[in-house]
């Protein structure tokens, strides 16, 4: 059976305290990726990522945030559920921007769907680049995602590996946070990330998530893009 990359589905928003990713449609066996990025103050958080009001299925990867800084970005994934529903984001405060990308995943192996994440970080500069590495077998395949409080129009955000756009690097809910979703396969130790310049500081934080073929995959990639609203 072939893993595939099949619906993406995002939204996003200012001074918000929840985003909402409308519609979601999981199959059986699918896998959804989920990536929330925020431009935030200080002390704003994600506190739950419920799909149809429920958190059954629903597990935090990982989330990477500092006291501080601009940006927060977390990883979610959500196995073994089925139906159409929302995908909400909650914030435990009202958030300046937030951005939040569903991804559909079909053929990832639903018993361990996720391998050794790598998170990586820039605390302040201008300008930089980021690079991510994790461990792929044939048929496996990498997500990643980044934030940056960098103004998409000073960005000049770009691919440094050999990935392929999902969400492209852009403005979300505010001028000065930019973000982007990439997708890559390989096999062995496979690298990623982004190269970016700006006159804001950085504050950049990058996940790759790998996840895992089932038994006999083999990775291809075909997807559809929906932008659906927001509410708050």
């Amino acid at each position: 059976m072939a893993v595939s990359v099949g619906t993406a589905y995002q939204a996003e928003g200012a001074n918000v305290t929840l985003i909402t990713a409308a519609s979601v449609v999981l199959a059986a066996n699918d896998v959804a990726d989920v990536t929330v990025a925020l431009r935030n103050g200080d002390d704003e958080t994600v506190t739950s990522v419920p799909f149809n009001g429920s958190a059954t299925g629903v597990t935090n990867i990982t989330t990477s945030s500092g006291a501080g800084e601009r940006v927060l970005l977390a990883k979610y994934r959500i196995v073994g559920v089925t139906g159409t529903a929302d995908v909400v984001a909650n914030f435990n405060e009202s958030v300046t921007a937030a951005l939040i990308f569903v991804q559909v995943l079909q053929g990832v192996d639903n018993a361990t769907p996720v391998g050794t994440t790598d998170t990586d970080t820039d605390l302040g500069t201008e300008s930089g680049t980021l690079t991510s590495t994790v461990t792929l077998s044939s048929g496996d395949l990498s997500i990643t995602a980044i934030v940056t409080g960098v103004a998409f129009a000073a960005a000049t955000m770009s691919i440094s590996g050999g990935q392929t756009q999902i969400f492209a690097p852009n403005d979300f809910g505010v001028a000065d946070a930019t973000a982007a979703v990439s997708y890559e396969t390989g096999t062995g130790a496979v690298a990623g990330g982004y190269t970016w310049n700006g006159t804001l500081a950085g504050w950049a934080r990058q996940i790759a998530v790998p996840y895992l073929a089932a038994a006999g995959g083999a990775a291809t990639i075909a997807r559809r893009l929906l932008t659906l609203g927001v509410g708050n």
